[in-house]
């Protein structure tokens, strides 16, 4: 069996596991007795296990290697905890791919998707293709060229109080199994002094702890020096390093 045979399997059980989901909720919501309500919501349970394994058996393959890597360092990330990540460039949308899939589709986390590396109307599209749940992404465009957008909060990338009033602002909607996905923290260092982005990201972090809404910033390791990889490190709980 091809990969690609293989990983179309797989996308099949998780569809039939996440319908299988949908039928039990249907059914809890109109029954009353309470010993049959019991069992389904044990059922239920069960299905939601199956689609978190299903889900889990497709960004195995998809990903290979990183994608344990990323499930095994993401295993403590919460509402929170503050994440560190550090990729090469050529790696980077397969392990940003890999870290949503996981955080958004198997754990079901919303996501707070702040794009300073791409327009997010193209981020979506991509996202939609790799079957990532796009309905649970709410997105902060600073790549300054989606003016006008419907449902999309646009920031120039050169003004950190309003990245940080509006990442603050969309934070408090999704307390509770939600996280903010910063990408790329390191984008900002072309447009600001050093000191001024390691300013703005100290004053974040206790801001959205305090919702809580847990954090991870990303950067690409060959667009800053080796002291901001060392600053970024010591804000943040859970460090990744590819």
């Amino acid at each position: 069996m091809s990969t690609n045979e293989l990983l179309n399997l797989l996308r099949e059980i998780q569809e039939n596991e996440k319908e299988a989901e949908r039928l039990y909720s249907r059914y809890l919501e109109e029954l009353r007795d309470e010993e049959i309500v019991k069992a389904l919501r044990h059922i239920l349970d069960e299905e939601t296990r199956h689609v978190r394994l299903a889900s889990e058996a497709v960004s195995l393959v998809k990903h290979g290697s990183a994608y344990l890597k990323i499930r095994n360092s993401l295993a403590d990330f919460s509402e929170s905890a503050t994440c560190f990540v550090s990729s090469g460039i050529e790696s980077y949308t397969r392990n940003s791919l890999a870290m949503l899939e996981h955080l958004i589709n198997e754990r079901g986390m919303r996501c707070v998707y702040v794009a300073v590396n791409r327009p997010s109307t193209s981020l979506a599209e991509v996202y939609r293709r790799e079957d990532i749940d796009t309905e649970a992404i709410t997105f902060i465009d600073c790549s300054t060229v989606e003016i006008g957008q419907p449902g999309i909060t646009v920031v120039s990338p050169e003004n950190l109080t309003d990245i940080s009033m509006a990442i603050a602002r969309h934070a408090e909607r999704h307390p509770s199994k939600g996280f903010v996905y910063f990408d790329t923290v390191s984008a900002l260092y072309i447009y600001h002094p050093s000191n001024m982005v390691e300013r703005f990201i100290h004053n974040l972090i206790p801001r959205l702890k305090a919702v809580p809404i847990g954090l991870i910033m990303v950067i690409i390791e060959e667009e800053v020096e080796q002291r901001v990889r060392a600053v970024l490190t010591a804000f943040s709980d859970i460090k990744i390093a590819f």
